[in-house]
Parts: C-alpha cells; sequence; structure tokens
C-alpha cells in the first residue's frame, strides 16, 4: 500500500551510503557499442573479456546480460568454458522475460546448461516495482525462475551469515534495499576491461557487475528503475540501471544494511502504536 511505501521509504532513506565498497560495475555502455560493434556481441568477444578479467583476481562477477546469443560454433563454445572455469562467474536468469527474450530461450537454456559446471552459481534477477508508483523498493530472496525455486544471484556472492542461513534453509525474505543513486559505484567500460586497460591487481577480490549503463539505448537490456534514493544522495526519486540496482543489493547484502520487509500487520501495528504515543505526547501538553 501506500502507507507500507511511505514507511520503508523513510526507513531506507536514513540508510547512510556505505563508507567502503568491494563492489565494482563493469559496463556495457555506448562507448563499448561504438568501438566492439552492435549488440548482442559475438561469443568470441565474451570469451576474451572473461580471459581478461580472470587476470584480476575478482571475488565473483555477476552477469546482468545473457549469454545466450548469438549460437557460435563448438569451438567457440569450449573456448567460453574454459573462460568461465577461470573465474567465479554467476549467471542470471528471470521469471518473465519479455516477447522477444522468449524467443531465445531456447538457445539460452541449452547454453546455460552446457556451462552449468563451469559457472559458480545461477540466480534469479526478477526485479519488480512496489506499489501503484511503480518503484522499486525491494527483492525477494528466492523466486520462480525458468521452473525452478532459486535464489537471488546477488545474494550468492558473499552475503552476510543471516543471508547464507537463510539460502542454506531455503527460506524467502523480503529485502529492503538502501539505493544512493545512478553512479553509487565505481564503474569501468565493458571495452577497456576487453583490451586490457586495467592496473595490475585493480579489481582483485571486488565483486563484479556486469551489465548496461544507463546511458546505453539497447531496449530490453537497458532497463531503468525508479527507486527510493538514501541519505547519500538526498531523499526522493531516482532513476538507476538495472546494474546499479544490482550492485547496490550485492553491496547490501555483503555489508547487511539491507531492510527485512515485514508483512502488513507488522506495519499497520507499529503504525497504530506510533500514532498511539504521538497522541499521548500530544495529550501531555499544557494546555493554554
Amino acid at each position: 500500500t501506500i502507507v507500507d511505501g511511505h514507511f520503508y521509504d523513510k526507513v531506507l532513506a536514513s540508510y547512510p551510503a556505505p563508507p567502503k565498497s568491494d563492489v565494482q560495475i563493469i559496463s556495457i555502455d555506448e562507448e563499448s557499442i561504438q568501438r566492439i560493434g552492435p549488440w548482442p556481441w559475438p561469443e568470441a568477444v565474451h570469451t576474451k573479456f572473461f580471459n581478461q578479467l580472470a587476470r584480476q583476481a575478482p571475488k565473483g562477477v555477476v552477469l546482468n546480460f545473457r549469454l545466450g546469443l548469438p549460437v557460435q560454433t563448438a569451438e567457440d563454445d569450449a573456448a567460453m568454458e574454459l573462460a568461465l572455469r577461470r573465474l567465479p562467474v554467476f549467471f542470471s536468469v528471470q521469471a518473465a522475460p519479455s516477447p522477444a527474450v522468449l524467443k531465445q530461450d531456447a538457445a539460452f537454456l541449452a547454453r546455460r546448461e552446457r556451462f552449468a559446471s563451469a559457472v559458480a552459481g545461477v540466480g534469479h534477477a526478477n526485479l519488480a516495482p512496489d506499489g501503484a508508483i511503480e518503484r522499486l523498493r525491494f527483492i525477494d530472496l528466492f523466486a520462480q525462475a525458468d521452473g525452478a525455486t532459486v535464489p537471488y544471484v546477488g545474494a550468492m556472492v558473499n552475503p552476510d551469515r543471516a543471508v547464507q542461513q537463510a539460502i542454506a534453509g531455503r527460506t524467502n525474505l523480503r529485502l529492503g534495499i538502501p539505493f544512493h543513486g545512478e553512479l553509487s559505484h565505481p564503474s569501468i567500460s565493458y571495452s577497456d576491461v576487453l583490451e586490457g586497460k586495467l592496473l595490475p591487481d585493480q579489481l582483485k577480490g571486488r565483486t563484479i557487475v556486469v551489465g548496461p549503463s544507463r546511458d546505453v539505448t539497447l531496449g530490453a537490456l537497458a532497463v531503468l528503475w525508479y527507486v527510493s534514493s538514501g541519505s547519500g544522495s538526498g531523499s526522493g526519486t531516482t532513476l538507476v540501471s538495472s546494474t546499479e540496482v544490482h550492485a547496490s543489493a550485492i553491496d547490501a547484502l555483503q555489508q547487511g544494511s539491507y531492510m527485512l520487509g515485514a508483512s502488513p500487520l507488522v506495519l499497520y501495528l507499529s503504525l497504530a502504536i506510533s500514532l498511539f504515543l504521538a497522541f499521548l505526547a500530544f495529550d501531555k501538553v499544557p494546555k493554554a
């Protein structure tokens, strides 16, 4: 409800931006499109990208895009599998892809099955707006994707102990994520990584999120979300890329700065108690 949403907005807006983050974005941006060519890119491009990234020894690599197309030769698939084995890569899937993406599912599922043993994990990347104002506030720890119940992909990369225990116990949690604007996390162009333009150990030990930036014009690939911005960027509503959404969620899950969603009953009881206490305070004010 609107009341629930305003309640969470006020609480999440009070969360400060993390003083230090291990999350790094690698952006599929307009610069990369201009330098590499039209999307989708050949598999050999991603293979080279993963091999370049493996030299940096990151903690984990979350893909906010699909490797389903274009289908290449068996030799290309073999090279991709070898590159994936050099990194802890996490594939993301969605429960309700667009009609255009549905046409790709057969190829995507076949290739994901081929690469399943080479990746560190497969999780859902389902995002859904909350309330009438279409604002993203929560991410479910578990969701249906491709006929199976899987954990959120961002929760598979070194989350805090509470989230680890929930995943182990298959317990769903509704996670409220504090956001701090589109540029909350450092970003490197995909093309720069592809061309090896990184300092030695620049990404060592960091969690990497690879996906479209806000400025890229690739249709369904570049989905933007309205989120409630936290105190780090001032209160209000901000439009951010899905890549920044996942980066913020991973940050919150690693640092324990998320908020667990309460049931409507708990919310209304909290609201009623707050109103009752406010009434008592007002009633004690001396009357003129």
